[in-house]
């Protein structure tokens, strides 16, 4: 009894840090868009957005002039974003989830590092876009 008294605190150590792992404070994006990007269209702007997204198998639907929405559906976790674009500014913010264990600012890291993806793809493909060089 004395050997799985001295274990179990080792255990619930270990099975909380594998839950808080899997928990961090949610990614939303708020960001100025890369130099170069004010010169392309409002339109061009959401072509390229909406073929990165698919690039990483984002469903990307067009909500309103500098708005869509991503879905992103994996067997297990689903998300659902809204992005907001102009030729200054990108956001992409959080709308709903699914399996992801979202609190009010918590969330699965899986959905932070999709929404890292995605912002990554976005930036690269408007500064190739606008005649920048991919870094």
């Amino acid at each position: 009894m004395t050997r799985l008294a001295a274990i179990f605190p080792v255990v619930l150590a270990l099975l909380l840090g594998a839950c808080a792992y899997k928990h961090e404070a949610i990614y939303n994006v708020d960001r100025a868009m890369l130099p170069g990007t004010e010169r392309l269209s409002q339109d061009r702007i959401r072509d390229v957005i909406v073929s990165a997204g698919k690039q990483l198998e984002w469903n990307m639907t067009p909500i309103a002039p500098g708005h869509l929405e991503a879905t992103q559906n994996a067997p297990k976790y689903a998300a659902t974003v809204d992005i907001y674009y102009a030729p200054t500014r990108l956001q992409i913010l959080i709308k709903s989830t699914t399996n992801l264990l979202q609190t009010s600012t918590t969330i699965h890291a899986h959905y932070n590092f999709w929404i890292r993806n995605l912002e990554s793809q976005i930036t690269t493909d408007l500064q190739l876009a606008a005649g920048g060089k991919s870094g």
